[in-house]
């Protein structure tokens, strides 16, 4: 019974601790995670050029160009659609 109990106890630790952990990580936890998968995104892009025979500092610079060119053109969509609705809330009626 007291092994039962010190199971329980342990278990029940245990996910308080990584919920407060997590919460109070987040800062860090979730940048790093974009990160992650934005690298596990660009490994086969950049695999593939170094299979092509071009170093790899240069696939690597070009898989970061590529990042940048799809955010920007993200953040450009949004800006344009953005303006278009601000231009025509006041057709809107009220």
């Amino acid at each position: 019974m007291r092994l039962q109990l010190l199971k329980i106890n342990q278990f029940l630790l245990f996910w308080i601790l990584l919920t407060i952990v997590l919460y109070y990580g987040k800062v860090i936890l979730i940048p790093v995670t974009f990160a992650i998968m934005l690298a596990m995104l660009m490994s086969p892009v950049c695999l593939w050029l170094d299979g092509k025979g071009i170093k790899r500092v240069f696939s690597t610079i070009f898989c970061l160009l590529i990042l940048i060119i799809a955010f920007a053109l993200v953040i450009w969509i949004l800006a344009v659609y953005v303006t278009s609705f601000t231009h025509q809330i006041p057709l809107f009626e009220l």
